[in-house]
């Protein structure tokens, strides 16, 4: 790839966007700070692998972190939140933003176009909260629109902290999607044997006064199960209230007065540009990587060519 112009790039978000990104980067001769919020690197790679099964993705993380730490010119900076006022003082000619995606926790996905009602939030998890150690108790419906392998690890973890855990989807098995990578039969099988209780084709309808309503797909018809709380795996929205305050009009530019920061670009990568799999918000670290500049363009794989 070619190399660099000897210029510096702020990457905000230290995932598995903003790790390849620093990786490439540096590897091009480019002075790169990497800086995140938390006090270790890596983001949902972090979180996920820490999940029953999932312990293999932190070589994710681990590889890209050590080819940068032999890197003199990149600098990763931990445990150091990144204000509006911060980027525009620290004066990078190039800013990635990689502050990643979160759950929503209104029921909007795939299945409902507008939040679900009544929801009652006090009692609403998504995600985030089983992957930072905020756990349900009791009896809880984890209502699966996403159709892949979040649904039902996060299933299986619940159910071995002791949690009644009932797994709703509106598909008509566990985890659909994964069919297509050969994971399906061992996924349902997985949650039968933790003994996770099972219902498809019905979607949560409400959820409030200990009682979720689920209603079939085909018929609409309705029944409660019991539930003290609700797991939404629904859809993700992406974290661009950074990006957001520094972009002027949308043209790309830095919103500052500042003379010489007019000319810095600013752009989004990964899952704060499209939240999907990892590996996608890898290749968008790698692409924006080889991209910047103007003087590469990186494989399209996602453009089908017959």
């Amino acid at each position: 790839m070619p190399a660099g112009t000897g210029g510096s790039v702020l990457i905000v978000g230290a995932g598995p966007a903003g790790l390849e990104a620093a990786h490439v980067l540096g590897k091009r001769g480019y002075q790169v700070a990497l800086a995140d919020a938390a006090k270790q690197a890596s983001g949902r790679v972090l979180r996920e692998s820490r999940l029953p099964g999932l312990a293999q993705w932190a070589r994710v993380r681990d590889y890209r972190l050590g080819q940068i730490n032999r890197m003199p010119n990149v600098a990763l900076y931990l445990d150091s939140r990144m204000q509006e006022s911060d980027v525009r003082a620290f004066g990078a000619d190039h800013v990635l933003i990689a502050t990643g995606a979160r759950w929503r926790r209104d029921g909007i996905g795939r299945w409902y176009p507008r939040p679900i009602a009544p929801l009652n939030q006090s009692g609403v998890y998504t995600p985030d909260d089983v992957l930072s150690g905020r756990l349900p108790g009791g009896e809880v419906v984890i209502f699966d629109d996403d159709h892949y392998y979040l649904g039902p690890v996060i299933a299986i973890k619940l159910a071995g902290e002791g949690v009644r855990v009932r797994y709703v989807t509106t598909e008509g098995r566990v985890g659909a999607w994964s069919q297509y990578t050969q994971e399906q039969e061992r996924t349902q099988r997985a949650l039968i044997e933790h003994g996770v209780e099972i219902e498809v084709n019905v979607a949560l309808a409400a959820f409030e006064h200990s009682i979720a309503t689920l209603a079939c797909v085909f018929s609409g018809r309705t029944h409660g199960v019991p539930a003290s709380a609700v797991v939404l795996v629904t859809s993700r929205e992406p974290d661009e209230a950074l990006y957001r305050a520094l972009v002027d009009a949308g043209d790309g530019e830095l919103g500052v007065n500042a003379p010489q920061l007019r000319r810095a670009s600013v752009q989004r990568i990964g899952d704060c540009l499209q939240p999907a799999l990892i590996a996608n918000a890898v290749y968008s670290g790698h692409r924006a990587a080889r991209e910047l500049g103007g003087t590469e363009q990186a494989a399209r794989r996602e453009r089908v060519l017959i």
